[in-house]
């Protein structure tokens, strides 16, 4: 902490706040992630460079720049985003289908507190998908995760390795435990009994 107060900014990942001791406070959303700091409680982004080494034509011309200020929420509570989701919600692409037909989707989470899934991807080394969160808030907790349909679901690394296993009493609904800034990797697949040999 100490380090990041001595530098002129730090690298934001689309949201900076200032608060208080009770987490009240003021939050910044931005669309990209740009540079933030904070002086005697001023909260400043860095929008621009403009560098003239190696490209002296960096950032020059037009620039449509989206920022949004709202209340600092620290957590998912009684429906409201925290500003970490907040800030993927408001800014992230929209994904459109067509059809007249309600899709319903794979999985829905309980209880996030200050668990922000960030995205899904398929996986690069099973059948499965990944799905990737991040805890914001300094804080633990358990969150629900739940399966549209049955699977299997472990913890993974950056790799796909498995570093621990999730137990469910269905094979839909799984407790996860999450500690202070900790980046969290699920890897869901089919039930075994589904998979191709």
């Amino acid at each position: 902490v100490e380090a990041d107060e001595a530098r002129w900014e730090v690298a934001g990942s689309r949201w900076a706040a200032v608060t208080g001791d009770d987490d009240a406070g003021l939050a910044l959303l931005a669309e990209a992630k740009y540079g933030f700091s904070c002086r005697d409680g001023d909260l400043a982004v860095s929008l621009l460079r403009a560098p003239t080494s190696p490209d002296p034509e960096a950032d020059q011309g037009v620039h449509r720049i989206r920022l949004a200020i709202g209340r600092y929420q620290p957590r998912f509570h009684d429906g409201a985003l925290s500003t970490a989701a907040l800030a993927d919600a408001l800014f992230a692409p929209v994904v459109v289908t067509r059809g007249a037909r309600e899709i319903e989707p794979p999985f829905a989470f309980d209880d996030l507190g200050s668990l922000t899934p960030s995205w899904a991807l398929p996986s690069e080394t099973t059948d499965g998908y990944i799905i990737r969160m991040h805890e914001t808030a300094g804080g633990s907790g358990v969150a629900t995760l739940r399966l549209a349909e049955a699977g299997a679901a472990s913890l993974v690394n950056f790799l796909e390795r498995e570093t621990g296993a999730l137990s469910s009493p269905d094979g839909m609904t799984y407790a996860l435990p999450y500690r202070p800034y900790q980046v969290l990797s699920v890897l869901v697949e089919p039930p075994r009994s589904t998979r191709p040999p």
